[in-house]
Formats: structure tokens, sequence, C-alpha cells
């Protein structure tokens, strides 16, 4: 059975090692990563904003409303962040993947790639809509992002640029290089602006976001899509590699998601969306991402020294959602006899809070998105339109996930206590 194991153990690290590592290669979803994790102070601040003002837990509504021009702040504060998400993703996504791409202008372009994405977004002298600047053009963000530091470089390695002589400083030269790509970006732009404003098809972000970002979000934010993804990014993790090779390009869809469901939940309107940012944290125990089980288990079932030492010291860590004490202490990784029940906590966890969601058991999650290190309970009571009954719920699933997890850590707890006792008659 152990050869079994072992083989199934390098068929599936075999496979998903190359994956991954061929993904992280690729450096426009390496960039994508990073400008995720760059925006997610303003995520954090706009979510902050959101839930000073509308948590509806005891009398903090009316100690919120009593203090003046609270909300009104607070309400501010996720208009500048949240509502200007997209702007920030240009912004950053060129800077991050024009520095990939090596080039010595990579702040030069960041000005050119912000204006191309202002110049395809409905606006005139009396103001511009909100509508594509939030996570609304999001896709329209990343695809600019991406495509203006490339023809950048092309263009100039094509020689055209203007090319200033080398004693002017390099912020100088760097300008007036990309001038002329610049003004042509620009011209196009507003060529293809007009072009489609004048037309029935309407503005390239509503283009954008019928055609790829709405088909797209269809997918992703299935439950069967996310399950698919979630169990990919798990098997990732106890390869020994990180998750986030997976969970990133998901990333962009579910902050999208809580955006909506910030929005909705703001304006007193039904949360359109059942999957989002939160919903993953909702699941979140036993998952790939924080092995708070198996770390409980260990700490206070197990009788293997090694296996209680581990439990022990990744127990709080696991608690802030540190799952890596236990994945490589036990370990997690690798290892075939713990695969399984992170898989199967997995599934279980998205179906058993998708149907609770369907059937109105617990409400949608309101969009507030929290620090990922938020402990288990504290999250849905902080991030869901139906705060006391999310919570209950979590503790359930916790419970699921001991009941799920415990058979196979006994039986691992047992061989392993084999072999300590072996190794101690030697």
């Amino acid at each position: 059975m152990g050869k079994i194991f072992g083989k199934i153990t390098d068929e599936i690290s075999d496979v998903m090692a190359p994956v991954s590592a061929k993904l992280m290669s690729i450096r426009f979803i390496a960039a994508i990563s990073e400008t995720m994790q760059a925006v997610m102070p303003i995520i954090l601040i706009g979510s902050f904003g959101c839930l000073v003002a509308y948590l509806d837990v005891g009398p903090w509504q009316e100690i919120v409303t009593s203090i003046p021009h609270l909300v009104d702040i607070c309400g501010k504060m996720q208009l500048i962040t949240l509502g200007l998400f997209s702007l920030y993703v240009v912004i950053i996504l060129t800077y991050i993947y024009a520095s990939k791409l090596n080039m010595k202008e990579s702040v030069a372009c960041i000005p050119i790639a912000a204006a191309v994405f202002m110049m395809v977004t409905p606006c005139d002298w009396n103001g511009v809509p909100m509508e594509w600047l939030g996570t609304g053009g999001l896709f329209s963000a990343l695809i600019i992002g991406a495509m203006v530091p490339k023809l950048m470089q092309f263009m100039i390695r094509k020689k055209i640029c203007i090319r200033m002589p080398d004693v002017v400083p390099k912020f100088v030269e760097d300008s007036f290089k990309i001038l002329i790509p610049g003004l042509i970006f620009l011209v196009f732009a507003g060529v293809l602006d007009t072009i489609l404003e004048n037309s029935s098809l309407g503005c390239l972000h509503s283009i954008i976001y019928s055609v790829i970002q709405t088909p797209v979000s269809n997918i992703g934010l299935s439950l069967g899509g996310h399950i698919i993804i979630c169990v990919l990014a798990a098997t990732i993790m106890w390869c020994g590699l990180h998750a986030g090779t997976i969970g990133n390009l998901v990333t962009p869809l579910l902050i999208a998601a809580s955006a909506e469901n910030l929005a909705a939940y703001t304006a007193g309107q039904e949360i359109p969306n059942i999957i989002s940012q939160e919903f993953f944290n909702l699941t979140l125990p036993g998952m790939a991402g924080c092995l708070l089980i198996p770390a409980i288990l260990m700490a206070f079932v197990c009788r293997s020294k090694q296996l209680k030492s581990v439990g022990r010291l990744a127990v709080i860590p696991a608690v802030f959602g540190i799952g890596e004490p236990v994945l490589f202490g036990a370990p997690v990784m690798l290892n075939p006899l713990l695969y399984l029940p992170m898989i199967l906590s997995i599934i279980v966890n998205q179906v058993f809070t998708y149907t609770a969601m369907v059937t109105g058991l617990i409400g949608r999650s309101t969009g507030v998105v929290l620090p990922w290190t938020t402990p288990p309970v504290l999250y849905p009571l902080l991030a869901n339109s139906t705060p006391v009954r999310a919570a209950i719920l979590n503790v359930v699933i916790i419970f699921i996930d001991i009941a799920i997890w415990l058979p196979f850590v006994k039986v691992y707890d047992r061989n392993t206590v084999l072999k300590e006792m072996s190794a101690e008659q030697k």
C-alpha cells in the first residue's frame, strides 16, 4: 500500500510542479499577482470604511449615526478606494509589467496607460461616470496595463521614438522617448472610442465587460468552477508549492464580485453574488490556506510526540490563516493519507456554505473584505449580512471538518507512534 501511495504522490507532484512553475514564469500572470497584492490595502481601507458605516450588530448603528458626518466620511473613503479600483490597477500593473519586461521607461509608461484607460472611458467636461472606474472596468485595466508596456517596448526597439543625447538626464530622455508612442496610443484610443460611442456597441469597457468579464465571471464564480480552482490550489500547496499560483488567477474575479456585493449592500439592494472573496474566506477552516483543523487535532487528540509538538506550535498561527507550520511540520505536504481529507473538506465546505446561502439559511457576504489573517467565526460576524447565523454556520463547518479529518489524522498518529516506539527500542 505504501508503494502505491508513494507512486500516486510522485505522479501528482510530477504533474503539478511543472504546471505551477510554468504559470509563475509567465511575466504577465506574475505581474497580475503582484498587482493584486499591491492594491489589497486599498480594498481593505474601502472595506473598513463600509464596515464602520454599515455594520449592523447590536447598538453599533446608533453609535455611528450619533457622530456627525462619520457616515459621509466613510462613504467617501469607499468611493475613492473601491470606486477607483480599476484606475489603481491599470497604474500599478503597467509599472510592474513594464519592470518585468526590463523596460527602462517603466515609470514613464504609467501616465500613458492611465490616459489610454481614461480615453476609452465615457466622460466629458461635466464629469466622469464612476461605472467603469470601479471593478466594472477591471478587465479593461488588465488589458491596457498589459498592452501599453508591450507595445511601447516594441516601438522603442523599432526606434519609433525621439532619441536624446546621452548627456540628457534619464527622466527627460524617458519622457521624450515615449512621446511619439504615447501620442499614437492616445489618438488610436480616441478614434476607437469615438467609433464605438457612435455605434450600437457602446464604449470599449462595456464590450470587454460583456464579451470577456461576464462569461469568465460566470465560470469562475460558479460553484463547480470555484471548487475546481480551490482543489487545484490545495493540490499545489500539498506539493509544497505556493497555492497563489492558481488562486491569483481568480482573485480579480473574487474582488470584483465583492465590490459588486458591497455596492448593492450599501445601497440597500439585493446582494448579487454568492461566491466572492468573503465566500472563499468563510469556507476557510480546513482549506489549503489555513490548516487549522489538523493542527487542532494534532495538538489535542494525537498521542505521537512529534505530531503533538507540531500541533501545539502550529495551532495559534493556523487560527490566523498561517498553515505552513503544520503543512511542513507534520507534514501534510506530500502525505497521501492527509491529501484526501484536505480535498474533502474543501468540497464539503463549499457545497454546504453555498447551499446555506441559496436557501436563505444565512445571508450573502456584504462585500467587506477583511485581512486574510482574520480568525474563523470572527470573519462572518464582520462580513456577512446575517452575521450571527453565518458565525454559527462557520462553527458547524469547523466541526464537520473535524469529523472529516479525524479518522485520517488518527491513522497517521497511530503509524507515527509505532515509528517512534520502534526508534526508541533501537
